[in-house]
């Protein structure tokens, strides 16, 4: 074990979701949990105000899909008034911010990270079982309109199904000022068996990018998330596609990362946890162990106990993943705030 400054929680607040993407959950979603399973607002307010004085001050309310869980504006806005937080994020799929940006960003969200794999409508309903890229993109436009920034955009990439629209994601980034990050897929749950034909390593989307562009190293981007950051400069103009009610924003250039867990695995410098929806805290996404919440908090345990155990699995963070060594077969991204 080292010691490392860990500063960010994500707490997954459902394992449910109004999607089915292939690389995350099965086609009939994830097993019926009983309610009481399921950490209240309540009890997840009560685990981030003990881990503020651990050291953590930021937090990232995710899924499953967070927005299909009622009640979740309020929860952001009672994360955001907690003493000592600095930021309070999201990631979703999108599909259902049209409604819910504008009341997500007066509850106090910063930012929001948006699950978008292809930008083809054919591509995107095939990788998602069923979505609608329209609507998609009017969640994005959405996001766009709240002035919350910056706004990113996570990429699983897919060998022979989403590679070839690295560039179109690049022109995307260009034209209304957005953060794309490519995110290699991780042999976990669903993929576990099938990740490494699909796999898309950095190596060879640097070389797409560069092929069509320069590419220059960035730092500095706001977040905490792992991405190596580059500046891309298109070597002709370029176009994303339209979105309803928001004008280009770019300057041409786009900021596009790479989270590739496997060609540059960044666990060095991983700063997270995670609290599934059921009260477990998992020092890494693709380690099994993890420290039960829901108990002690359903025992009466305060906010001494439960800080001694979210720093109990901040001294436990393991120092690297090993999913190229076989970990992560039952770890699925919808049950565990991918």
């Amino acid at each position: 074990m080292v010691e490392r400054r860990v500063s960010y929680l994500r707490l997954s607040v459902t394992d449910r979701c109004n999607l089915r993407c292939r690389y995350c959950m099965g086609p009939d979603g994830v097993p019926p949990r009983r309610h009481e399973d399921i950490l209240t607002y309540e009890e997840i307010l009560q685990v981030a105000a003990a881990a503020v004085p651990m050291g953590i001050d930021r937090f990232r309310v995710t899924g499953g899909e967070p927005l299909v869980r009622r009640g979740v504006v309020g929860l952001v806005e009672r994360l955001v008034a907690l003493e000592g937080v600095r930021e309070v994020t999201m990631t979703s799929n999108g599909l259902l911010l049209p409604d819910l940006a504008v009341p997500l960003r007066a509850a106090g969200l910063s930012r929001v990270n948006l699950s978008l794999d292809s930008l083809r409508a054919d591509v995107y309903r095939t990788l998602t079982r069923g979505g609608s890229l329209a609507a998609a993109l009017a969640g994005l436009a959405a996001a766009l309109k709240t002035g919350m920034s910056p706004v990113k955009l996570n990429v699983v990439l897919l060998k022979g199904m989403n590679d070839g629209e690295v560039e179109d994601f690049a022109a995307l980034a260009a034209t209304y000022a957005l953060l794309v990050r490519f995110i290699e897929l991780m042999p976990l749950g669903e993929s576990h068996s099938w990740a490494g034909v699909r796999q898309v390593p950095e190596p060879v989307v640097l070389a797409r990018l560069a092929r069509r562009g320069r590419l220059t190293p960035m730092a500095g981007i706001p977040g905490n998330g792992p991405a190596a950051y580059y500046r891309w400069t298109p070597r002709r103009p370029v176009a994303g596609p339209e979105l309803p009610g928001v004008s280009p924003a770019g300057d041409g250039t786009a900021t596009l990362g790479l989270i590739s867990a496997l060609s540059r695995p960044f666990c060095h410098t991983c700063n997270r946890l995670r609290l599934t929806a059921e009260g477990k805290l998992h020092g890494c996404l693709a380690k099994e162990d993890g420290v039960d919440l829901r108990e002690p908090l359903r025992g009466g345990a305060g906010p001494e106990e439960l800080g001694k155990l979210v720093a109990m699995a901040i001294a436990h963070k393991p120092l690297v993943h090993d999913m190229d060594g076989g970990c992560g077969a039952l770890r699925h991204m919808s049950r565990l705030g991918g």
